[in-house]
């Protein structure tokens, strides 16, 4: 496994930069191509048998999910739904006599997978690390305005986004790109929202 070393300005102007990790991805691996590995590591189904196993298990997974579950499966992980207000909706007001949402305000907007310890331990002892290169990120690629600017019209597309789309798509470090959607969030005129915490939390275009 290859990862890059991630330099970044001193934001924080204590005389030293900042640097992060992140795996150089090797490229994509398609369902067909997971189904093809899969059973030629000797598995006693075939790719057509373990295609109607992923069936099954899709459509039992959404059945427990749309009924309020969270989902173990071992070895993997939990998957958990996450709900949001739909695009065209408004948060509730707090103001007496301001609106209120109820349930045809709000839709499923994406499925939470927590990994597995043990998942996570596997990956961790079985993958060799080497480092690929370093990449310097500048400050001042994109102005703040910019940045507001290509998140909302990612939004626009995507409907929601997380931190670490903000981070890809500006070019900046998570830490930073953490502390502006925090602030772009709390500025009603910003155009943008948050819902949902930590691992779940999600931005939204108002």
């Amino acid at each position: 496994m290859k990862y890059i070393k991630q330099e970044i300005p001193d934001l924080n102007k204590k005389g030293t930069p900042q640097h992060y990790y992140k795996v150089e991805l090797a490229g994509r691996i398609s369902h067909q191509q997971l189904l093809s590995k899969m059973a030629s590591h000797g598995s006693k189904f075939n790719a057509g048998e373990m295609e109607s196993v992923f069936e099954q298990f899709t459509s039992t997974l959404v059945e427990l999910l749309s009924d309020g579950y969270a989902v173990e499966v071992k070895g993997v992980g939990t998957f958990r739904p996450i709900i949001g207000l739909k695009d065209d909706k408004e948060k509730d007001s707090l103001e007496a006599g301001g609106s209120k949402r109820n349930a045809q305000s709000l839709e499923v907007k994406d499925i939470n997978i927590k990994a597995s310890k043990r998942l996570v331990e596997q990956l961790r002892s079985r993958a060799h690390l080497e480092l690929s290169g370093t990449k310097r990120l500048h400050e001042k690629l994109y102005t703040r305005e910019q940045r507001l600017q290509m998140f909302l019209d990612f939004l626009a597309e995507n409907k929601f986004g997380h931190i670490c789309d903000y981070a890809e798509l500006t070019k900046i470090s998570m830490t930073q790109a953490t502390k502006e959607l925090r602030e772009f969030a709390a500025d009603p005129a910003s155009g943008i929202t948050r819902q949902g915490k930590k691992a779940s939390l999600i931005y939204l275009a108002k």
